[in-house]
């Protein structure tokens, strides 16, 4: 008997009502691997039924037997799941996926509504993150929010790639030690020449305008480091 089981192969792979299925996963607060295994199971369409045979599988009617390591074989398929960053994944909202013509303000604001959602679980900052960006909601499920996060996951991780000095790496550990205010006060200061006035129209410019000067400006910092090093 052949049986063809296909899953994702990444987070790039998967379509709107996968990504539904895969928010639900991760909030059963799962460990690894029965997050890999259930993950696995669900996206491939295979159900497990406990007999007097023991374990079995099915898949389209057909019930057949996995042997331990063929199952972690499958299951280790999943493991982008919980160890690569969700970047470009199918966009559960109407918000441009890459935040283009979104002005800086705007996205600092809901970057950190979704921090705190991240933080309280409450989808109220969800609904407001949203909101801030131009997509108006009356309401925010548990789930609904879930799904966001994913999105904006893969957005920030999308800038990262762009923007690498602007975002730390997840390693830094000074990361997220300082409130949302005392962040975007140093971004404004690193960028307004001493012309406080001039915060307004740096937080009303595009978003990627901003991101890329502030990158610039770090990477101008760096290389005078290095050269009062040398």
């Amino acid at each position: 008997m052949t049986i063809d089981i296909k899953v994702p192969k990444g987070w790039s792979d998967l379509d709107i009502r996968q990504l539904a299925i895969v928010a639900k996963l991760i909030d059963l607060d799962l460990d690894r691997r029965q997050l890999l295994l259930v993950s696995f199971c669900t996206l491939s369409g295979i159900r497990i039924r406990h007999s007097a045979r023991g374990l079995r599988y099915v898949y389209n009617k057909q019930e057949f037997k996995l042997e331990p390591y063929q199952l972690s074989e499958f299951c280790n398929r999943m493991e982008w799941l919980i160890d690569e960053r969700p970047v470009d994944i199918v966009n559960p909202t109407k918000i441009h996926p890459h935040l283009i013509d979104v002005k800086f303000g705007s996205y600092f604001y809901a970057d950190a509504m979704m921090s705190r959602y991240g933080k309280t679980g409450k989808p109220r900052f969800v609904r407001k993150a949203l909101k801030e960006l131009g997509q108006g909601c009356l309401f925010m499920s548990k789930h609904k929010a879930s799904i966001v996060q994913l999105w904006w996951n893969g957005v920030q991780g999308y800038l990262q790639k762009i923007y690498p000095l602007v975002f730390p790496s997840s390693d830094d550990k000074n990361k997220n030690t300082q409130s949302p205010f005392t962040i975007l006060q140093n971004l404004l200061l690193m960028l307004n020449e001493n012309r406080p006035q001039d915060n307004r129209l740096i937080e009303d410019a595009d978003a990627h305008g901003v991101l890329a000067a502030l990158n610039n400006k770090i990477d101008q910092y760096e290389k005078m480091k290095e050269r009062i090093k040398k």
